[in-house]
């Protein structure tokens, strides 16, 4: 695409999105209402009071409560692995496998990842659609970057996979000089750069990421790779810089989506009605306290009182004999107007799934464990949203860090013969993730407990129905063990060779220790070369 092509789609990208921008604007508005979507505004600029913070604080603390469950602190996020039963076992592919996922969340930890992935899931529960971008950094080898959904433009393909990614973006003549280098800069730019005074001045440029339409997954170069990745300086409409990727450089997550709609929709789009309504109804409340606290003051129409105060400690002058003065009395009911700003405020946090991450008050649970299982069960809501955030932004994330990363001469081991062109794929252990994968364990428990009451204690055929190797392997994952912590499967049965064999030893030694003394009390004797004759003389000999 030229720059002329890329400006005229970023402007049918803006007038197509305007209704989603509005929509936008307003749960900024009622939100953060720091930041300008469709309104002009400098950055500190005084938000517009909406008597409430419920809309902000709801946004805060489920994006607060996602990341905890599903980047935990404790233990790992995920881990990496292969979906063939036998190359799974393989101890070279094991330990690849736990190495660079060893690796990964080192790398995670040690950049910026965290402060990006809580802002991106704001702005998930916020604006329904979070744009994340990994690249190699400066300063550390992983950089991440959440970037504001009012300057992001997107597109989907056939299956609504968002596949092109537009973003505006401000820069001074000298930041892009930096970035871009002095060559690749338009005249208007230029003139600015040399002028030390109209340097910081800012013009305004195109990001634009879309698959090229040769796309095969085999070309290296840049200008050819799948997905090209353009800069365009829409002032002096000239491509300033041309690159590509191997995969999509953009990981766009959306919290939730309706039909065709191709931004998705959050809690706070879902809630604006109600946030409005209790920023009206507080405003109302504040009236209603102020004429109780600072009633009307009915006086006479007649100058009997000079001057008129009400100040502290004012004095005024009364002519004797005229009427006196009286607060006028407030007989609002704002108990009730309390109720049911309160009933609102419950219904607009039960709108942002925060009564999932709180702990049940039903006082009939006694133990922490009956806690744990209150809790995982309400958990079970988010899991349609879970599993959009992985296969939305993790996911492609996750590759797409182990691509950056193989590019650096050590950074990753060398991939084991085994792997050559097997794909590999990622397994969630955040909270979230392990409480649904808790469903096989206890359906497990249920099920042996059901067949037990079903066929009683004593018969138990029914236990050959099940792989118990791959039953203790699997809870062991449900539970976040270490899969490192397991043998591997050929020591295992080795080991278990090896055990047998001995048992196999001891049993006949004992059976031929038994036919040994039958022999000997029965005065026959054993045959020649059997291991009862050799009993028979080890015994003679002791």
């Amino acid at each position: 695409m030229t720059a002329d092509e890329i400006i005229q789609r970023m402007k049918q990208m803006v007038s197509r999105r305007t209704n989603f921008s509005n929509l936008w604007q307003e749960c900024e508005d009622y939100g953060p209402g720091v930041s300008h979507i469709t309104t002009q505004g400098t950055s500190g600029q005084a938000r517009t009071d909406t008597f409430q913070a419920v809309g902000e604080n709801s946004i805060v603390q489920l994006a607060a409560g996602l990341y905890s469950y599903m980047f935990p602190t404790d233990h790992k996020a995920f881990t990496l692995k292969v979906d063939n039963e036998e190359l799974a076992e393989n101890d070279n592919v094991k330990q690849w496998l736990h190495a660079v996922t060893d690796i990964l969340h080192t790398h995670l930890i040690q950049s910026n990842f965290r402060e990006a992935f809580i802002e991106n899931l704001k702005s998930d529960v916020q604006f329904g659609t979070g744009c994340l971008h990994v690249e190699r950094g400066k300063l550390q080898v992983l950089n991440f970057i959440n970037f504001f959904m009012g300057n992001i433009y997107v597109d989907v393909d056939s299956r609504m996979n968002v596949d092109t990614v537009f973003r505006y973006f401000d820069y001074t003549a000298r930041q892009a000089e930096q970035d871009f280098g002095r060559e690749n800069l338009g005249p208007k730019v230029l003139k600015a750069l040399d002028d030390s005074k109209r340097m910081f001045d800012k013009f305004k440029f195109i990001y634009a990421t879309y698959p090229r339409k040769d796309a095969d997954g085999k070309n290296t170069d840049p200008l050819s790779m799948d997905y090209a990745v353009i800069y365009v300086c829409e002032d002096d409409r000239k491509i300033v810089k041309e690159s590509g990727s191997p995969e999509f450089p953009m990981q766009v997550s959306r919290f939730d989506r309706v039909a065709d709609n191709m931004y998705g929709r959050g809690p706070m789009m879902k809630e604006l009605p109600d946030i409005r309504m209790l920023s009206d109804m507080k405003a109302v409340r504040i009236k209603c306290l102020e004429k109780m606290a600072d009633p009307t003051l009915v006086a006479p129409d007649d100058g009997s009182l000079w001057p008129l105060s009400t100040e502290p400690a004012s004095v005024m002058y009364m002519t004797p004999g005229g009427e006196k003065p009286f607060w006028f009395e407030f007989k609002g009911d704002i108990s009730t107007l309390n109720e049911a700003i309160n009933d609102l405020t419950k219904e607009i946090k039960d709108g942002f799934f925060l009564g999932l991450f709180e702990i049940p008050e039903d006082r009939t649970i006694k133990t922490a464990t009956e806690i744990m299982k209150r809790a995982e069960m309400k958990l079970r809501g988010l899991t349609p949203i879970v599993g959009r955030q992985q296969s939305e932004k993790f996911n492609p994330l996750i590759h797409r860090m182990i691509r950056i990363l193989s590019e650096i001469p050590g950074a990753l081991p060398g991939l084991p013969e085994e792997l050559i062109g097997i794909e590999y794929s990622v397994e969630y252990l955040g909270k979230l993730a392990l409480v649904l994968a808790s469903l096989e364990s206890e359906g497990l428990v249920v099920t042996m407990q059901q067949l037990r009451e079903s066929f009683g204690e004593e018969d138990t055929g029914w236990m050959d129905n099940f792989d118990k190797d791959r039953i203790s392997r699997d809870m062991a994952r449900n539970n976040a063990v270490p899969a490192n912590w397991l043998k591997d499967v050929d020591l295992r049965d080795e080991e278990r060779q090896i055990r047998a064999e001995a048992e196999q030893k001891q049993r006949e030694l004992e059976q031929a220790q038994i036919i040994a003394a039958a022999a000997k009390d029965g005065g026959k004797a054993p045959e020649k070369g059997s291991a009862t004759e050799r009993i028979l003389n080890f015994g003679e000999a002791a």
